[in-house]
């Protein structure tokens, strides 16, 4: 899909990651994609829309730098045919402006 295709309001990465919900039971696993305003990631068992939750994302290389954000889950979708693992979606509610500039150089990144 190329950038000027991209219907959202901010462009994503599709290139996933390791990712830490900052709880030792480590309920999110990896990111799928990534924009500004939120992520499409894999947790280890469901979460409840509109549930509020911090996400610590260690975004890799170029960028290689730690993005702190609270958000919503959004979407929750349990994973065919075992539902044993779920993709939730969470819009970013919180993320200072130095963190929301290292993801736009991140996805920028990915769509050259």
């Amino acid at each position: 899909m190329s950038h000027s295709d991209e219907r959202r309001g901010h462009p994503r990465s599709q290139r996933g990651f390791r990712v830490s919900d900052g709880t030792k039971e480590g309920l999110i696993s990896h990111v799928d994609n990534i924009s500004c305003s939120g992520v499409f990631c894999h947790a280890q068992k469901p979460v409840p829309e509109m549930t509020k939750m911090g996400i610590v994302l260690e975004l890799p290389e170029p960028v290689d730098k730690r993005v702190e954000a609270e958000g919503i889950v959004v979407r929750c979708i349990a994973e065919e045919p075992t539902h044993d693992e779920f993709r939730i979606a969470i819009l970013f509610t919180k993320v200072s402006q130095s963190d929301q500039d290292a993801i736009l150089t991140y996805v920028e990144h990915d769509l050259d």
